[in-house]
């Protein structure tokens, strides 16, 4: 029998990815450690090796999710050319990172109980926050139009309004339609 360790790179990989699933079905105050340890298969004092403390297993998951964001964003500007149309950029950018499901509800869970519990993840949040929308400027600066100079403006109300989207139960093209109209409008 294959041990569930042998998919991760290392234990504690495998931890925050069963943290990140338990907390998107349950939210982040839903799963304890003791259920964390038992979805991973592993010892509690493995878990609590790695994590004597659940903030410190919340903060590396969301660390691990910004980086997936950071990815993604980096990716996305990557791809553009100066001559892509900004809408269509925009959607390509919605569609990465709205398609999967885990990472939407996750990024929800994370903010709301950063706002919830303030502090350190607070503060994580809110700097992983600003890093995400430099990207976005920065990917911006490769579209020539006027869309370019609003989205550069807007970029931090951009991860205002995709909480909300990402918030959704299913999302549709005409949803995604409906996120840029609203951002881009003048």
């Amino acid at each position: 029998m294959k041990s569930k360790r042998q998919n991760y790179d290392s234990v504690q990989s495998l931890i925050i990815a069963t943290a990140a699933r338990l907390f998107t079905e349950r939210g982040a105050d839903g799963a304890s450690l003791n259920d964390i340890a038992k979805a991973a298969d592993i010892a509690k004092g493995t878990l609590y090796y790695y994590y004597p403390a659940k903030d410190e297993l919340i903060a590396d998951t969301a660390r691990t999710h910004g980086d997936w964001m950071g990815d993604t964003l980096l990716a996305w500007a990557e791809t553009l050319q100066r001559d892509t149309d900004a809408h269509k950029a925009m959607k390509s950018l919605l569609h990465e990172l709205l398609w999967d499901e885990m990472h939407a509800k996750l990024h929800v869970v994370l903010v709301s109980h950063a706002a919830i519990a303030g502090g350190e993840l607070s503060g994580l949040m809110d700097a992983m926050r600003k890093k995400w929308a430099l990207m976005l400027e920065v990917g911006s600066l490769k579209l020539q139009s006027n869309d370019a100079r609003t989205i550069r403006a807007r970029s931090g109300a951009f991860f205002s309004m995709l909480i909300g989207y990402m918030a959704k139960a299913e999302i549709t093209d005409a949803d995604i339609d409906e996120f840029i109209e609203i951002f881009l409008s003048r």
